[in-house]
């Protein structure tokens, strides 16, 4: 209500390094502590049964990012944006998402939403309530953190699932051969089931060089982009925009 939490972005890109859009989320601007990131008060929010709330602000802020996009000839770049456990097993969060999206006119195929593996874990048929319900609307899931060890792989048949986004620490230890391993498997086997991988975490170019490699489809990380607030997030866009326009 005070406005103190604002849309932060972090941008992704694919194989060739070319930005196909960017991660919604969020910081808290604190009168008293700051510029928080989530680690600080989401987990307050869930024991206090508000991050909801918090969900579907950030998503209303991706709607208008992408409405924005669209109006600015960008109209191809996606956003995704999180829904935490609480979010999507309470059956009032799809008539919200529904009149949220449709204040704004963008198209629902470039909204993401990522849902985190210990959301299948809380309420199995409320998930898959919701997910279905978010797909009807035309918008895509993607898993998020896969590998930190809380779904089976089991959940990748049973949920509709288009996206997973492989956990940094994975990432992280790529250059391990038994991580290796890993990676690969986990891409080979989700490019097998139809899905796209994400991997996140990417922090320099050894670990770029790996997960191109491993054949991940998207990259994001430091390496390529830092998080960054909406001004900064454009100027970033357009700053890119100019230097193509250069090179062609």
């Amino acid at each position: 209500a005070k406005g103190e939490f604002e849309p932060y972005f972090q941008f992704v890109v694919d194989r060739g390094g070319t930005i196909i859009g960017a991660e919604t989320v969020s910081r808290w601007q604190s009168p008293e502590d700051g510029l928080l990131p989530p680690s600080k008060y989401i987990d307050l929010m869930i024991r206090a049964g508000t991050v909801t709330e918090h969900d579907l602000y950030m998503l209303r802020c991706a709607c208008a990012q992408l409405q924005s996009w669209r109006r600015e000839g960008l109209e191809k770049l996606c956003l995704s944006c999180n829904f935490t456990r609480q979010s999507l097993s309470d059956e009032r969060t799809l008539p919200r998402v529904r009149e949220i999206a449709e204040q704004y006119d963008f198209s629902h195929g470039c909204l993401i939403i990522e849902i985190t593996e210990d959301c299948l874990v809380h309420d199995r048929s409320a998930a898959a309530e919701t997910l279905n319900g978010l797909i009807a609307l035309g918008f895509h899931i993607a898993l998020d953190d896969m590998g930190a060890g809380y779904s089976s792989l089991s959940d990748l048949c049973t949920y509709p699932i288009d996206g997973v986004k492989i956990d940094r620490s994975i990432v992280i230890e790529s250059a391990l051969p038994r991580a290796r391993a890993l990676l690969e498997g986990m891409i080979r086997l989700s490019h097998d089931m139809g899905i796209r991988v994400l991997c996140e975490g990417v922090e320099d170019k050894a670990m770029c060089d790996a997960v191109l490699a491993a054949g991940c489809d998207f990259i994001q990380g430091f390496y390529f982009s830092r998080v960054l607030p909406g001004r900064e997030a454009e100027s970033f866009l357009r700053s890119l925009a100019g230097r193509d326009r250069e090179e062609g």
